[in-house]
């Protein structure tokens, strides 16, 4: 059973007045340390989780104790005294899937979900559980083949799909044949081939239903890409399929880091898996309008070129029958952004806040960065504001075996202006937007130990998370 327990007091009501409340202001406890946090969308709070970071080469966290915070400052305890790691989280965040903590292997053997219902769910991990990635409050799912098949394995153009729903507490199987989309929309002379051969589709959880398939093609010069998502319900049936066309008449596609890339690890670095990197889709959960963005460049490059020169970004607006409603594309004028760049070191991603949709870009070469926003009105797609804020980046290993696992928060940003302290790219954005922050961070006194910033924004407001990674954190929040 999840523990409330309420911090209300005459001073918090007090400072609610005001724009910037204290949630968290802990010291380090030895054996009991944050090692993680997450945002719950649907629930707007913070979740943390505390344990221990595992000695030598594992990565696993220990994780002891999960709790939340609103932006009132209420805190909710999900598990105290427990042995788990890589905790994962529902969507509506009232269900948490771990695994029982194990320091020498990556995956364990073990799992256990913890809700309002119970916190001593178990079960084995099986074959039929790597078919079923996604989880609710009620039941795991995923796509399988009739050979169950994990999904990265599937040959998505000649095997037939199941959908494999289990049941958390019953541990019941329920199996349902999807009807497959159209997999001839994708081959062709005319198309663009697929990038390693891998299978150019991604499967998600739905906004408009239960889930749903989406697949691109990319036409062979680089213009036009067509975006379909197919829409299933519980029982896998389709219930729709929607194409969404995207068309640059003057640059070509680029591929980037955004929410429907996928990577591969290699010895020193990560590749892109697969074609889906073209482009990154967001769907708004109130109009169910579609939003499908990415960069563009004045080369056609396919995914198996690991740089291209960025010279911009687009973003098309649809509602949810594939009906354009606008589009725009944005010309970047900056040195880092336009040479040339190792791709999956370009990231793009878009945030909807309230009447507006905000795209921030961000590039990293050697020990540049350069971090740009720019918001657009979502009726017309009218500009409303600019940001483009250069940095430089703090000393990084780049390869995955190398990076220092033993931290809360990662932060790699630096500013002229702020010795010792860090950001991640969303705070830099934070400072430029909110006086508060600003202001906040400005009178922090200089430390011996590095400061590091993250910040989440939302729309109700930001969550600004701060710690040294050795002796303290805290978690703040700043009305919008």
């Amino acid at each position: 059973m999840f523990k409330k327990i309420l911090f209300f007091s005459f001073l918090l009501v007090y400072n609610l007045s005001f724009s910037q409340l204290t949630i968290v202001d802990e010291k380090f406890e030895s054996g009991l340390k944050p090692v993680n946090y997450k945002y719950f969308d649907s629930l707007d709070k913070i979740v943390i989780e505390k344990g221990t970071h595992t000695k030598g080469m594992s990565v696993n966290n220990h994780i002891k104790t999960i709790c939340t915070y609103d932006r009132f400052s209420n805190k909710t305890i999900l598990t105290e005294n427990d042995n788990l790691m890589y905790a994962e989280y529902s969507p509506s965040g009232k269900t948490i899937r771990a695994t029982k903590f194990v320091a020498t292997t990556l995956t364990g053997k073990e799992h256990k979900y913890i809700s309002e219902k119970t916190n001593f769910t178990k079960h084995k991990k099986d074959k039929i559980f790597k078919t079923t990635p996604y989880f609710n409050d009620e039941f795991e799912w995923g796509i399988s083949n009739k050979k169950r098949k994990e999904r990265k394995n599937i040959n998505f153009i000649k095997d037939d799909l199941i959908l494999v729903k289990t049941e958390i507490y019953s541990r019941k199987n329920n199996i349902y044949n999807i009807e497959k989309p159209n997999t001839n929309r994708l081959l062709g002379e005319k198309f663009a081939k697929w990038f390693r051969k891998k299978p150019n589709y991604l499967v998600k959880p739905a906004v408009r239903s239960f889930f749903e398939i989406i697949t691109k093609s990319i036409s062979n010069d680089y213009r036009k890409c067509t975006v379909y998502k197919t829409y299933y319900d519980e029982k896998g049936k389709k219930v729709d399929d929607v194409a969404f066309n995207v068309e640059l008449k003057k640059y070509y596609l680029v591929f980037s880091m955004n929410n429907n890339t996928e990577e591969t690890f290699g010895a020193n670095s990560m590749t892109f898996d697969n074609n889906l990197a073209i482009n990154g889709i967001i769907d708004d959960p109130e109009t169910n309008d579609v939003y499908i963005y990415g960069l563009m460049g004045e080369k056609a490059r396919g995914g198996n070129f690991s740089s291209n020169t960025p010279i911009g970004y687009y973003i098309f607006k649809f509602d949810k029958d594939g009906n354009k409603i606008w589009s725009k594309t944005q010309i970047i004028k900056d040195k880092l952004f336009n040479r040339g760049l190792v791709l999956i070191r370009a990231e793009i991603d878009v945030l909807i806040k309230d009447e507006t949709i905000s795209v921030y870009n961000r590039v990293k070469s050697g020990k540049d960065n350069s971090v740009f926003k720019h918001t657009f009105s979502i009726q017309k797609g009218e500009p409303i504001k600019e940001l483009n804020k250069a940095s430089t980046l703090s000393k990084m290993k780049n390869t995955y075996a190398q990076i220092n696992f033993n931290y809360f928060l990662f932060a790699h940003d630096k500013l002229k202006n702020h010795k010792n302290k860090a950001f991640d790219s969303t705070t830099i954005v934070a400072l430029e937007e909110k006086t508060e922050i600003s202001n906040y961070i400005n009178n922090i006194k200089l430390s011996k130990n590095k400061i590091l910033f993250n910040t989440i924004i939302t729309d109700s407001g930001y969550w600004l998370i701060e710690s040294d990674n050795k002796n303290y954190y805290k978690i703040l929040f700043f009305n919008k």
